[in-house]
């Protein structure tokens, strides 16, 4: 198990076994779809990794350069920190890792135990690098808010260009009923025809069929357009009748209005010129009336589109009635025809229609791809706000870091709950913008299985902030020996069985090894057992020969 961390950069004590009877450990590991090979020499003083991947071979002889290349490859940025000591320093793969791996000694003591706490606020700038916010704490604070603001002001000028190509491409497009699916079955239909067309003799009444059928697509298409416009009709009805009552209603107010400002011109009903008897009446006949017109202009607006949207419609219809009345044209000929021009006549026509229907999949698929990535832009600038907006926010005000506390929050009591975890308040804050109060203890005050517990039910519920697609950089989680000792076996199952079923939604794994518990997997487990005979029990280390 500490192979694994200790292959991505952890540093880890080793028994004097190891050192002396093996010279390296090699981690495989995959991201984004690529093979990567981590080899590290086992040293108990030297760091010496040779990292292998799509991009040839690199060594690395201390862990900043390490974790600065596994940074870029995780997409997590690599900012200048500052020190508990005030200095500059940068963040470290050794300072993530706790966050995702429980060793067996230290692990289960704390909510976050690294190997070294160095960095000021280290467990809030590791989960705020995670979740693609800036530094609490950045030696470069001004620097990063002005490249902050640089990349937002890039962002908003590519979602707007990214905007127009779609919204031209769409516009070219006009109103499309059929899907991709719809036009790939359309295809399919007629490329079968043709090729059944291709492989027999030449007959009249089969050249015929086929124009036929090619006829009955187009009346199915005209039929579907017609229903739309109908659709669009009755619908622009209804809103003419909506304008029309709603104008009833502004007509009724400003009568109501006169009358009262008539009854008011008689002195007698009040002489003073500041009186407020009607100053009720006046101040809701001016909302009622915005709130009318204001309701006429949506609606009339609605109209406006419904009726770019028919015209659209209606000249589709028209290009069908054309190819439809030529298709129709093309038939009349080939009853006068004999059987090879008829033949001739059937397969031009279902060419014709094979292009027309690949040209309308092709638009529609270039239309789908710009509007992805015009959605990816609008994703990354909602990023771009929140990083922004993040500098001169407070960690209290920060609508990311509420968010994330409040989930965090959520999930920490729910796998509480899964591991049966008594006597700790369910009502929890947090200092330091992530580390949990129960109530008003710390994980410190807490003893024996109860912080044990405690402890992989915060990792559980981290990891399931951190595994979110928005916010996954590492797929993993490690459990090295939790203390079963001091745990039921069946909580224990329960916890795992929970994990196993969220890294299956997820797209995760979770690394879990055992000595009195046993944990029985299936088909999409794997177990590696100790194959080399001990003293007492089969050992991982032995004897290859």
């Amino acid at each position: 198990m500490q192979s694994i961390v200790y292959c991505l950069g952890f540093p880890c004590k080793f028994r004097n076994d190891i050192y002396e009877r093996c010279e390296n450990a090699t981690l495989e590991f995959e991201l984004d779809g690529s093979s990567f090979f981590a080899r590290r020499t086992f040293s108990s003083n030297d760091f010496e990794i040779e990292l292998a991947g799509p991009f040839g071979a690199q060594d690395f002889f201390n862990e900043r350069d390490y974790s600065e290349y596994l940074f870029e490859l995780l997409g997590v940025d690599f900012p200048n920190l500052v020190t508990t000591a005030g200095k500059s320093t940068t963040p470290y793969i050794s300072s993530v890792l706790p966050l995702f791996y429980l060793d067996q000694d230290d692990g289960y003591g704390s909510f976050y135990s690294p190997p070294n706490s160095f960095v000021r606020d280290q467990l809030s700038e590791v989960i705020r690098l995670l979740i693609d916010l800036p530094p609490r704490n950045s030696f470069d604070a001004k620097k990063d808010e002005l490249e902050a603001k640089k990349k937002l002001d890039y962002l908003d000028r590519l979602v707007l260009s990214r905007k127009s190509d779609f919204d031209i491409a769409k516009d070219g497009l006009g109103q499309q009923s059929a899907s991709q699916l719809d036009y790939e079955s359309e295809l399919g239909r007629l490329k079968a025809r043709l090729d059944e067309l291709r492989s027999i003799a030449p007959s009249k009444t089969t050249s015929i069929a086929a124009l036929d059928e090619v006829l009955s697509g187009y009346r199915r298409e005209f039929q579907d357009i017609q229903a739309k416009i109908d659709e669009i009709d009755k619908r622009g009805r209804s809103l003419t009748q909506i304008i029309s009552e709603i104008q009833v209603e502004i007509n009724t107010l400003n009568l109501n209005e006169e009358a009262k400002r008539a009854f008011t011109a008689f002195g007698e009903v009040c002489a003073n010129k500041d009186c407020g008897l009607f100053a009720l009446s006046s101040d809701s006949y001016g909302k009622n009336l915005l709130y009318l017109r204001d309701q006429i202009k949506d609606l009339e607006r609605n109209a406006s589109i419904s009726q770019g949207r028919r015209s659209e419609l209606a000249r589709q219809l028209d290009a069908v009635r054309i190819k439809a009345t030529d298709a129709l044209a093309k038939r009349k000929v080939m009853l006068e025809s004999d059987e090879s021009n008829s033949m001739v006549e059937a397969v031009s026509q279902l060419t014709t229609e094979i292009f027309n229907v690949e040209m309308k999949r092709r638009e529609l698929a270039e239309l789908k791809e710009l509007e992805t990535r015009y959605f990816d832009a609008i994703v990354e600038r909602d990023k771009a706000i929140e990083r922004v907006s993040a500098f001169s926010a407070s960690s209290y005000r920060d609508p990311k870091i509420i968010k994330t506390r409040s989930q965090l929050r959520t999930a920490f009591v729910d796998w509480m709950d899964v591991l049966d975890t008594n006597n700790v308040s369910r009502d929890i804050s947090f200092r330091d913008e992530f580390i949990p109060i129960m109530g008003s203890e710390t994980v410190g005050q807490l003893k024996g299985s109860t912080k044990i517990r405690a402890v992989l039910a915060y990792h559980a519920a981290l990891f399931e902030i951190l595994a979110q697609p928005e916010s996954k950089k590492i797929g993993f989680m490690i459990l090295d020996t939790p203390k079963q000792h001091e745990m039921h076996d069946v909580d224990l199952a329960r916890y795992l069985q929970g994990l196993k079923e969220f890294a299956g939604a997820n797209g995760v794994q979770v690394i879990f090894s055992g000595t009195e518990y046993h944990y029985q997997g299936d088909q999409n487990d794997k177990e590696w057992s100790a194959k080399f005979p001990g003293m007492k029990n089969n050992m991982f280390l032995g004897n290859v020969n």
